[in-house]
């Protein structure tokens, strides 16, 4: 399966642990030369990412002040960027539903984590801005208007979501003095990344059996963790050892896929 050039960069750019800084690559700069639609949404919306990204330090440090500086950057240029392609997609074959959709949902996370910050909470803002540059990275992919690239960068986002520090943080944020995991919807998302990782497979050019396997014992393994009691810390601990495996196969097979 062949990737445009410049979007096999900005995926692998995209493809980050939010604990630590980036590093900015200039080799980056120089792939960005085309003058298309494409490519010049794409370029805007790389901008947008880098500015994200770049808050994840000092939300890190839980420097609110500086924090609402960096997300202010982002959303000023979001607003321009919304306006100027959300209700006319980069083509004319892109759905119309979606790509609206897509625009909305991070126009909603943004708020949102302008709203975790104001409350001072930084872990729940630290999650979501990750949550929001993969969701940028998506929409990039629908760009490209290529069943199999949404797929891959679609799984990358549900995955996001079976977080185990994530999903009981969100239960206790809910209710502080008797939180409860929400098995229900984690099940979903399970099962959404199932789905979307099985259509990664169908349509990779030459799938690799045995990573996708291993994958997806993996992901079965994240999954009997979350059927205990992620209150308890060694559960959780595990739990999160999962999540990181189940995450860090993931991001070799997309890379592989991309770099071919």
């Amino acid at each position: 399966m062949k990737i445009k050039p410049y979007l096999a960069v900005y995926l692998l750019l995209l493809t980050f642990q939010i604990q630590t800084a980036l590093t900015c690559d200039v080799s980056v700069i120089s792939v960005i030369n085309g003058d298309g639609p494409i490519e010049r949404f794409a370029r805007e919306a790389l901008e947008i990412s880098l500015i994200l990204k770049n808050s994840a330090a000092v939300i890190k440090n839980k420097n609110a002040e500086l924090a609402m500086q960096e997300v202010r950057k982002a959303m000023k240029k979001w607003v321009n960027f919304n306006s100027a392609h959300s209700k006319k997609p980069a083509s004319a074959s892109i759905n119309k539903e979606l790509w609206s959709s897509e625009f909305n949902v991070m126009t909603e996370k943004l708020g949102k984590i302008s709203e975790n910050i104001e409350k001072g909470e930084f872990e729940s803002a630290h999650f979501l801005l990750e949550k929001i540059v993969a969701q940028m990275n998506y929409i990039v992919c629908i760009a490209y208007n290529d069943p199999f690239k949404q797929s891959v960068a679609h799984a990358e986002l549900v995955l996001l979501s079976l977080r185990p520090s994530e999903v009981l943080l969100e239960a206790k944020l809910q209710s502080p003095d008797s939180p409860k995991i929400n098995l229900q919807k984690v099940q979903r998302f399970s099962s959404e990344f199932s789905v979307l990782l099985e259509e990664v497979k169908s349509a990779s050019a030459s799938p690799s059996a045995v990573i996708f396997q291993v994958l997806s014992n993996r992901h079965s393994d994240l999954m009997n963790e979350f059927r205990k009691n992620l209150l308890n810390e060694r559960v959780l601990l595990r739990a999160n050892v999962e999540f990181e495996r189940v995450r860090e196969l993931y991001s070799i097979m997309k890379n592989t896929f991309i770099t071919k």
